[in-house]
């Protein structure tokens, strides 16, 4: 889905994140306008239509949608670097939209600083050092207010936070060694927000955050920066082994041995060297310039983390890495499946993570873009699938190191990446597997075939399920084949299943405990030992066990289910296309009184001699070399609109044209030298 040609920043952009409308489509700048494409969804696929200019812009930052204001109308912010313009679009078609330019700010955002209210008409514009809170209405205009952080830190992100009652804007500001969270609640026309009424919870970490992104009611998925000025100065500048400093004894001075005896029992922690040249020289120590204190330790990945956020309290609930992501600065995420999709403008990969039972981030996915394309935007719609606007820089400038320039060219297109069907289990259920798996009997053997069968069983089915367009006739046959002996059983009592089930499992098991016990005692013990194994040890401690392979089966029967529909699905295909190329190859001609005859009349420029012939058309075409043999003729002119003009045939040998029944054409050509 090719978008075309686009000048964009080189990171620290996410297109997609809030300029996607439901109904209009995506709003993006390619360097000389601000053009609207739309969007048609087909299931977990996306399409766009041709793009319709909205405005001439020439350098276009970001933009950003706000909630419906009404049915046909919605306001549009976009930045151009050091200005945010905010127009009213009206109208529901791509076609017959109007915009008018309602606002006009002097600011310079942040790549992703243009933070609409979910509902209201308020615009929250993040610059680096402040905070511009601008509310938009038709009938009563207001002057933006202005929050200054400027003394407080830097602003790294921010996002709007549904909560249970009221929205609130969650804003992250950093500091040197820290970041302060800080909670804004009041946004009503009534009450201007201000600093003292926010919210500030301060967490101590040396980390960047990145992206931030809304996860449900009251959650927020964060990145952060992989902390490469801290991974760089970890562990000690200086060697501080026992060996170096061991005691000088001196009997002359008693002072000199006791000082440098103090200085060696504290060599296991941080060293003052330069008290410790002071102490041989024998003179006052001056102010400790030299004093390397250690460093805590620091992940080695950029993460993600996930918090949970109330009016009081940021509290963090799971945190993964992300590996081969330096500046994680693209984020985004499906409110109603619970996934969430990273990505990195210079990475060539996008992670996918899901929400387990609302508290930790599991990983299920990753994509690699191929080809040497970034990925500039990504949003998750509500199909399951993750859409990504994809660049291809135009050119690669390997002569530096580090870009030259803030903006790249890229050749945009739209690619859609369908999620895994990937099968969830609750810690729960994999804790019981792991119980049931390590099961034993009273004698010490074990149950090889219980789990471990029905497991693999299971795991190829649902490895085949999620590989359905790789699947081959083979695998269809074997499946098909355990369906039905899974059908056979079925037939048979609830009992009678338990009990083959039972016996299938332990019969291995019980033969090996008889062979190696057998030395032990005579025949009469031996069936004793297996009446009480059987009857009295085995069965109650099997209960668990067997409910367990019965929920596997009855999974695996769904599953098996699901692969025979689609092998018929394949067989049913796959005798409409052999009806389909059998009627290719032999259609249904026109009887002889209804034949469509055409005739070519041949002029001969040397003897100017004429020949005529009839040819019969095949469904108004005509195969050029037929021609040519008939008439001798090794290339072929063809008078067309006054002139003669030189015939190829196409792929198949036809004359590239359609001829009418009964009509007459004339040709000429140059003769084969034979």
């Amino acid at each position: 889905m090719e978008l075309g040609y686009g000048n964009l920043q080189r990171n620290n952009i996410n297109t997609l994140q809030y300029g996607v409308h439901p109904d209009l489509g995506v709003v993006w700048g390619d360097g000389q306008a601000l053009l609207l494409t739309p969007l048609t969804r087909v299931g977990s696929h996306v399409t766009c239509g041709d793009p319709v200019t909205l405005r001439k812009l020439e350098k276009v930052k970001t933009v950003a949608w706000s909630a419906e204001v009404s049915r046909d109308y919605r306001y549009l912010a976009v930045s151009t670097g050091q200005v945010v313009s905010v127009w009213l679009v009206k109208g529901t078609e791509t076609t017959n939209l109007t915009s008018d330019q309602v606002a006009h700010l002097d600011i310079s955002p942040l790549p992703q600083g243009l933070l609409w209210h979910p509902s209201k008409p308020i615009l929250c514009i993040l610059a680096r050092d402040k905070i511009v809170a601008a509310t938009l209405d038709q009938q009563n205009s207001s002057q933006p207010v202005v929050l200054d952080l400027d003394n407080r830190g830097h602003i790294c992100s921010g996002v709007w936070v549904a909560g249970v009652n009221n929205p609130c804007l969650l804003v992250a500001v950093k500091k040197k060694t820290s970041v302060d969270f800080m909670i804004f609640h009041r946004w009503d026309k009534q009450t201007k927000p201000n600093l003292a009424d926010a919210t500030v919870i301060t967490m101590e970490t040396p980390v960047n955050v990145r992206s931030m992104s809304s996860v449900g009611s009251d959650m927020v998925a964060m990145t952060t920066d992989l902390p490469l000025e801290t991974l760089c100065c970890q562990g000690d500048m200086f060697d501080t082994s026992d060996e170096i400093f061991e005691p000088v004894h001196n009997s002359n001075t008693e002072v000199k041995s006791n000082s440098v005896d103090g200085l060696s029992a504290m060599s296991t922690g941080p060293i003052d060297l330069t008290s410790l040249c002071a102490t041989r020289r024998g003179t006052p120590a001056p102010l400790t310039l030299f004093r390397q204190l250690p460093r805590p330790a620091v992940k080695e990945t950029a993460e993600l983390v996930l918090f949970r956020v109330n009016s009081t309290d940021v509290r963090e609930l799971s945190r993964v890495g992300l590996t081969r992501i330096i500046t994680p600065d693209l984020i985004t995420a499906n409110h109603r499946c619970g996934h969430i999709t990273v990505g990195s403008n210079t990475a060539d990969t996008l992670q996918v993570f899901s929400l387990q039972e609302s508290t930790t981030l599991k990983k299920l996915q990753e994509i690699t873009l191929t080809d040497g394309e970034k990925a500039k935007g990504i949003y998750m719609p509500d199909q399951g699938c993750v859409v990504a606007m994809v660049g291809k820089p135009m050119e690669q400038d390997f002569s530096a190191l580090l870009p030259t320039s803030a903006q790249e060219m890229y050749q945009l297109r739209l690619r859609c990446f369908e999620l895994e069907d990937i099968q969830r289990t609750s810690p729960k259920e994999e804790k019981k597997k792991e119980e049931l798996s390590q099961l034993r009997l009273p004698s010490g053997g074990v149950l090889p075939t219980l789990l471990t069968c029905g497991q693999e069983l299971h795991r190829t089915v649902v490895r085949t399920s999620s590989s359905q367009k790789t699947m081959q006739s083979p695998l269809l046959q074997d499946v098909t084949k355990t369906s039905q002996q899974t059908v056979e059983r079925d037939q048979l009592p609830l009992g009678a299943r338990r009990n083959s089930r039972f016996e299938s499992c332990t019969s291995e098991c019980m033969r090996e405990d008889f062979l190696q016990h057998s030395s032990e005692g005579n025949e009469e013990n031996t069936q004793h030992r297996t009446k009480n194994i059987t009857d009295v040890d085995l069965l109650p401690s099997l209960k668990d066990a067997l409910h367990a392979v019965e929920s596997l089966e009855g999974e695996m029967k769904q599953q098996i289910e699901k692969i025979t529909k689609i092998k018929q699905s394949l067989t049913a295909y796959s005798r409409i296309s052999q009806h389909t190329n059998s009627v290719q190859q032999h259609p249904e001609y026109l009887s002889l009184e209804n034949a469509e005859v055409v005739h070519i009349a041949f002029e001969d420029s040397k003897s100017s001699e004429k020949i005529v012939k009839a040819f019969l058309l095949d469904r108004g075409m005509l195969k050029l070399e037929v021609v040519k043999e008939v008439f001798g003729l090794r290339t072929v002119e063809l008078l067309c609109k006054g002139d003669f003009v030189v015939v190829t045939a196409n792929k198949a040998g036809y004359f590239p044209l359609r001829f009418d029944a009964g009509s007459s054409i004339i040709i000429r050509g140059e003769k084969n030298l034979s």
